[in-house]
């Protein structure tokens, strides 16, 4: 049996890992668009310096936005979306000069949240409830034959869309049916 200091070490690094590997899903473009800027006018080291702070950055918020759902019970479509603007508006505060457009796009924003909310979901006991959505990626776009690309995707109201046809496939459980989806296509198929 693991001791306490032992068991909230643990903890701590799973977290980092988690949010560690939600920003490399979330900024990973698979034929999308990059969310940095490299014409920007900063030189090398420095554009490489302020893209690792704001990796920090972002990491250090998905942590505040994460505590936000931990106690909840549920949380309600626009208020899930209403989060999601506020950290793409924090998020791109300060670095603006090192991404596209001075901008992180809704799509970007919604699968660094949702992604990390899924991660704290499936591997810590104190979230007391099923995620409001899933992160809406390429595979869950094609699954609801949807053209939404989440690393092009700037529009709230596409968001909107591609929920609303989750709910329809899942029967309004979109984190449950997404999660069995990933494991069907990622995990089961490659046994």
């Amino acid at each position: 049996m693991k001791n306490q200091a032992i068991q909230n070490d643990g903890k701590i690094f799973l977290s980092d890992q988690l949010q560690w590997l939600t920003i490399f899903a979330g900024f990973s473009t698979r034929g999308g668009k990059s969310i940095y800027n490299i014409d920007t006018n900063l030189e090398k080291n420095n554009f490489e310096n302020k893209k690792r702070e704001f990796r920090i950055h972002i990491k250090n918020l998905l942590s505040k936005y994460g505590k936000k759902y931990i106690d909840k019970t549920a949380i309600s479509d626009d208020a899930h979306i209403e989060n999601i603007e506020l950290f793409i508006i924090e998020a791109k505060t300060g670095y603006e000069s090192i991404l596209v457009d001075g901008e992180i796009r809704f799509g970007i924003g919604q699968k660094l949240l949702n992604l990390y909310l899924k991660y704290l979901w499936v591997s810590d006991d104190k979230m007391n409830f099923t995620p409001p959505h899933c992160p809406f990626d390429s595979q869950v776009a094609h699954e609801l034959n949807s053209d939404y690309k989440f690393t092009i995707s700037n529009s709230k109201e596409d968001y909107r869309l591609i929920v609303k046809k989750a709910k329809i496939v899942s029967d309004s459980n979109i984190a449950e049916w997404e999660l069995k989806l990933w494991n069907k296509k990622n995990v089961q198929n490659k046994k």
